[in-house]
Protein backbone atom coordinates (compact mmCIF):
# COMPACT_ATOMS: atom_id res chain seq x y z
CA UNK A 1 0.00 0.00 0.00
CA UNK A 2 1.04 3.32 -0.67
CA UNK A 3 1.67 5.82 2.20
CA UNK A 4 -0.22 9.15 2.32
CA UNK A 5 0.43 11.82 4.76
CA UNK A 6 -2.38 13.84 5.17
CA UNK A 7 -2.23 17.77 5.70
CA UNK A 8 -4.21 20.40 7.44
CA UNK A 9 -7.75 19.13 8.53
CA UNK A 10 -7.65 16.43 6.10
CA UNK A 11 -7.93 12.92 7.80
CA UNK A 12 -6.86 9.41 5.37
CA UNK A 13 -9.66 6.88 5.87
CA UNK A 14 -10.70 3.19 4.83
CA UNK A 15 -14.18 2.88 3.78
CA UNK A 16 -15.82 -0.50 5.80
CA UNK A 17 -18.63 -2.10 4.66
CA UNK A 18 -22.05 -1.44 6.05
CA UNK A 19 -24.40 -3.73 5.63
CA UNK A 20 -27.84 -2.93 5.82
CA UNK A 21 -29.31 -3.12 9.39
CA UNK A 22 -26.13 -1.63 10.69
CA UNK A 23 -27.13 2.27 10.87
CA UNK A 24 -30.59 2.83 11.37
CA UNK A 25 -31.52 6.75 10.61
CA UNK A 26 -35.63 8.21 10.19
CA UNK A 27 -36.34 9.10 6.88
CA UNK A 28 -34.14 7.81 3.63
CA UNK A 29 -30.99 9.30 5.34
CA UNK A 30 -29.11 5.91 5.23
CA UNK A 31 -27.14 6.86 2.37
CA UNK A 32 -25.65 9.95 3.83
CA UNK A 33 -23.65 7.95 6.20
CA UNK A 34 -20.87 5.90 6.07
CA UNK A 35 -17.90 3.91 8.16
CA UNK A 36 -14.54 4.95 8.40
CA UNK A 37 -11.35 3.57 9.64
CA UNK A 38 -8.73 6.26 10.45
CA UNK A 39 -5.69 5.66 9.09
CA UNK A 40 -3.37 8.57 9.46
CA UNK A 41 -4.74 12.31 10.67
CA UNK A 42 -3.61 15.94 9.69
CA UNK A 43 -1.59 18.24 11.81
CA UNK A 44 -3.98 20.76 12.62
CA UNK A 45 -7.45 18.20 13.52
CA UNK A 46 -9.04 19.63 16.34
CA UNK A 47 -11.36 16.89 16.84
CA UNK A 48 -10.55 13.91 19.56
CA UNK A 49 -9.42 10.91 16.89
CA UNK A 50 -6.52 8.90 16.10
CA UNK A 51 -5.07 6.42 14.15
CA UNK A 52 -7.51 3.17 14.26
CA UNK A 53 -10.74 5.28 15.33
CA UNK A 54 -13.46 3.70 13.66
CA UNK A 55 -15.65 6.41 12.90
CA UNK A 56 -19.04 7.83 11.64
CA UNK A 57 -18.95 10.25 8.97
CA UNK A 58 -20.62 11.75 6.07
CA UNK A 59 -20.68 10.80 2.52
CA UNK A 60 -17.29 13.04 1.82
CA UNK A 61 -15.12 10.66 1.02
CA UNK A 62 -13.08 11.40 -2.18
CA UNK A 63 -10.54 8.83 -3.60
CA UNK A 64 -6.96 9.41 -3.30
CA UNK A 65 -6.31 6.47 -6.55
CA UNK A 66 -8.48 5.59 -8.93
CA UNK A 67 -7.10 2.11 -8.85
CA UNK A 68 -7.66 1.77 -5.00
CA UNK A 69 -11.56 2.03 -4.22
CA UNK A 70 -11.69 2.09 0.09
CA UNK A 71 -8.77 4.29 0.68
CA UNK A 72 -9.42 8.24 0.61
CA UNK A 73 -9.35 11.46 1.96
CA UNK A 74 -12.23 13.08 3.83
CA UNK A 75 -12.70 16.48 6.32
CA UNK A 76 -12.42 15.70 10.10
CA UNK A 77 -15.58 18.56 10.30
CA UNK A 78 -17.60 15.65 8.44
CA UNK A 79 -16.75 12.81 11.08
CA UNK A 80 -19.12 12.61 13.81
Amino acid sequence: MKIYKPFRENVIVQKLEIRPGNIILPGDNSGKWIRLKIIAVGPTVTEMIKRGDIVLAENMFEKVDSTIADIGIILSKYIH
